[in-house]
């Protein structure tokens, strides 16, 4: 399922929809609000903010035209989706890599993930590698909590998992981790990693 995002048609597609979402600061998108949202809980507390599933690399300029002064970086395992965002936005900090695979201390870093626990057929599993990085905040958006389901539906002319997640499994997850939801915003939710003492 994953290989569909490869095809290079899907980052113009994907462009002119976040340009269309970003181009009245007073009607964004739900989830880009949230996101603005949940960013006022910890303003100031972390430097840098990982973008996991970037695609194009819109929320670069959701920042930027929001004045968040954090430094971002963005990564997708899509080649082109990445070349486009490259393109479009003139920055180069976007990178293509499996978000599974990343190295480093992301202990004073936030990581942000939308359109990506919620289009992958295991988000639980997917959950627990976000949350193994032990970043000082996680930030997921679009993550639907009720009862588990996986379902597809079409969109850019792919298919596309629906990922649901079951409320006690998604919670317990969150808690066997280390980390505590501080806040929400619609389907947002901002963790903080807890270090025991």
């Amino acid at each position: 399922m994953e290989t569909n995002w490869k095809n290079p048609s899907i980052p113009q597609q994907q462009l002119e929809l976040n340009l269309r979402q970003l181009s009245n600061k007073k009607n964004y998108a739900p989830h880009w609000n949230d996101f603005l949202n949940l960013m006022k809980v910890i303003e100031n507390k972390v430097n840098t903010l990982y973008d996991l599933g970037c695609g194009v690399g819109s929320l670069y300029k959701l920042m930027k035209d929001n004045d968040l002064s954090i430094k971002y970086v963005g990564i997708d395992f899509s080649e082109s989706m990445v070349e486009t965002a490259i393109k479009t936005w003139n920055f180069r900090d976007f990178y293509v890599d499996d978000f599974r695979n990343l190295k480093g201390d992301f202990s004073q870093t936030i990581i942000y993930a939308s359109g990506l626990l919620d289009m992958l057929p295991n988000g639980i599993k997917e959950l627990d590698t976000l949350l193994n990085y032990k970043a000082k905040y996680v930030l997921l958006s679009r993550v639907e909590v009720s009862q588990k389901k996986v379902s597809t539906y079409m969109a850019y002319g792919i298919e596309i998992t629906k990922y649901v997640f079951d409320r006690k499994e998604f919670l317990d997850k969150i808690e066997e981790k280390q980390y505590k939801i501080i806040a929400s915003s619609g389907n947002s939710y901002l963790l903080e990693f807890i270090v025991k003492k």
